[in-house]
């Protein structure tokens, strides 16, 4: 009888088993594939092949052995006609003597992945952007319930500590974020800045640094770049020491001078935007907030709004009360919505108060006249005032649709500040003979306001610096400004060559000369001659100026990648400045996200911690 048997014991089919499982681990499959790939799948016991067996079909493995072991199916021959006369006895006693003790497939499992293993590292990084995206606290990692979880996935994966996450994988992802953003800042025409401080529950003062600017391909970029402690006063020093440092740590470009910065209104930041030296804008949301919160201390307005207030805060107190609400509002067909109460320093709240108080305000009646409901006191509201409330919101949706719009990360919105300006103030706020009075003094102080604020300064967002021209050739003046107030109204384009090349030097090829000689007498091309990058810049803007109206659906980014090519110098100034938010709304909505990691349960988060992990939220791709 010849060694190699055919015919497979019990061994041989835990040693082939062991011989996929090992095959399987190596490929790093979890234990759920490997036992599929065991179901559909078989080894050949003479060279360890791998050979594909679905549904427990063997043509596949018979064809291997016909192919690369012919000699096997002789001995089977042989073994077949042999085995008749072998004792039952002889073949028990064999098969105990051949029955080896082998692992089960559990116990293949149970072998951990070493921590530097790409198995274990992809987990882990999984987990760690799990932790940023979501906003969970490190102490998650150690919770018994997550471990049983991860446990359960792939028992071979042991989770690191919170102090492995917090210390070095969370750093090393942001260290990684990090070097990526500075790359994309690095190849920017120009980046401008925004920034805010913000105050934590835990009463430490933080301050937000946001950047944009525009891509080569003409998309609107923004990042956080950083959010950190400022245990000292705001004052303009500080705030302007920060904007430094950020400039020098993020390496971001200075060669058309420092990036535009803007800020709200507040006298520090005026003061620091001075102080930092660069093109500062005063942030148009604040600015309309400013305006508006005058005009609503107005004296019959602030008596209305102070009624629909107290009426708000009784059904946001009352659940007999806000049940009824629901109730009444179904039979009446109107939608269930809940009533809304203002915030003092949003004026966009007491419109939103005051508008879902008029949708809903026959149910809000019905439900105060109600023998369930309590007695409220002073809540009765005449017609007159009503009225004058519906006015109030005709002449306030205009503002908030502006605000809204004006607050878009996506699009460029500089450019259409003082436009917005200049309808506001001749249109807008243009009072009627049959509007109430209380809402024409209103109007008047909205439109005083603002008038006052961009008094003398409508040449702020056109000044234009003397943009570089390296593609000129070194002997042509270069003391002109390239574009006018209508180049911050459209996009800028990609850097192409101006200079003009001769017939001399476009004719040095052997066919061109041949070209020449037979038809130099009679073919004459007129050469245009060289102009000064002033006569350059004139042409553009004259260009530019004969162009249509870009449509008001039409994003500017788009219409200037579509032209880049007509307009190579304008287009560079266009980035420059079009990367200008008109709002400092970028740096504000940090806080809703600081303020969701830096809860009441992660007080007591180090600052360097709550930098990193609203970097990550934010910039992380």
């Amino acid at each position: 009888m010849e060694e190699n048997t055919p015919e497979m014991t019990t061994s041989d089919v835990w040693a082939e088993q062991r011989v996929l499982v090992k095959f399987c681990m190596e490929l790093g499959k979890t234990p759920g594939e490997t036992m599929e790939f065991i179901n559909s799948n078989t080894v050949c016991m003479k060279c360890d092949m791998v050979i594909k067996c679905s549904g427990g079909g063997t043509s596949n493995l018979s064809a291997h052995i016909r192919r690369h072991h012919p000699s096997l199916l002789s001995s089977a021959k042989s073994l077949k006609s042999s085995s008749k006369t072998t004792t039952t006895d002889v073949h028990v006693d064999q098969k105990q003597s051949e029955t080896v003790s082998l692992p089960t497939i559990p116990k293949l499992f149970a072998s951990k992945y070493a921590s530097s293993s790409d198995r274990s590292k992809l987990i882990t990084n999984k987990i760690a952007r799990f932790l940023v995206k979501d906003l969970r606290p490190y102490s998650m990692v150690e919770s018994p319930e997550f471990k049983d979880l991860i446990s359960c996935l792939d028992p071979r994966y042991t989770v690191p500590g919170r102090k492995v996450f917090s210390e070095r994988i969370i750093p090393e992802m942001y260290e990684s974020a990090k070097e990526n953003v500075k790359l994309n800042l690095k190849n920017a025409e120009q980046v401008s800045l925004t920034t805010d401080g913000w105050t934590s529950c835990a009463t430490e003062s933080y301050m937000t640094v946001t950047s944009s600017h525009i891509t080569d391909s003409w998309e609107l970029k923004n990042f956080v770049l950083q959010t950190r402690a400022l245990p000292e006063s705001h004052t303009a020093e500080h705030v302007t020491a920060v904007l430094n440092a950020a400039v020098e740590e993020w390496a971001l470009p200075t060669g058309h001078g420092k990036p535009t910065l803007v800020t709200d209104n507040a006298s520090n930041m005026v003061k620091a935007g001075e102080l930092f030296g660069s093109l500062h804008l005063g942030c148009y949301a604040h600015t309309l907030n400013i305006a508006v919160q005058k005009c609503l201390s107005v004296k019959r307005a602030s008596h209305l709004l102070a009624k629909i207030r107290r009426i708000v805060a009784f059904f946001h107190r009352s659940n007999t009360a806000n049940n009824i609400l629901q109730v009444k509002a179904e039979a009446l067909g109107l939608p269930q919505h809940k009533l809304i109460i203002d915030v003092s320093t949003r004026w966009n709240s007491a419109y939103d108060m005051v508008s879902r108080f008029l949708e809903m305000q026959v149910a809000v009646f019905a439900t105060l006249r109600s023998k369930d409901v309590g007695k409220v006191s002073d809540v009765s509201i005449s017609d007159e005032e009503l009225l004058l409330a519906e006015e109030m919101i005709m002449f306030l949706k205009p503002l908030k649709d502006i605000t809204v719009m004006l607050c878009s990360e996506n699009n460029p919105t500089v450019s259409v500040i003082m436009p917005l300006q200049h309808q506001i103030v001749n249109f807008i706020l243009t009072g009627t003979d049959t509007e109430c009075p209380a809402v024409t003094e209103m109007k008047s102080l909205v439109k005083k306001s603002l008038e006052t604020r961009y008094k003398g300064n409508e040449n702020l967002l056109t000044e234009i610096d003397e943009p570089e021209l390296p593609s000129l050739p070194e002997n042509t003046e270069r003391d002109s400004k390239p574009t006018e107030q209508e180049s911050t109204q459209g996009p800028p384009s990609k850097k192409i060559k101006t200079e003009t090349k001769s017939i001399s030097t476009s004719m040095k090829s052997a066919k061109s000369s041949v070209f020449g000689e037979i038809f130099g007498d009679v073919y004459i091309c007129a050469v245009e001659p060289p102009k000064t990058p002033l006569l350059l810049a004139q042409a553009e803007v004259q260009q530019y100026k004969e162009c249509p109206p870009v449509p008001l659906d039409v994003n500017p980014l788009q219409w200037w990648k579509d032209n880049e090519h007509k307009f190579p110098l304008l287009a560079r100034v266009v980035k420059k400045y079009l990367c200008i938010p008109a709002t400092s709304v970028p740096s504000e909505r940090v806080f809703s996200t600081a303020g969701d990691i830096l809860c009441a349960q992660r007080s007591r988060l180090k600052s360097k911690h709550v930098d990193k992990l609203i970097f990550l939220k934010k910039d992380l791709l």
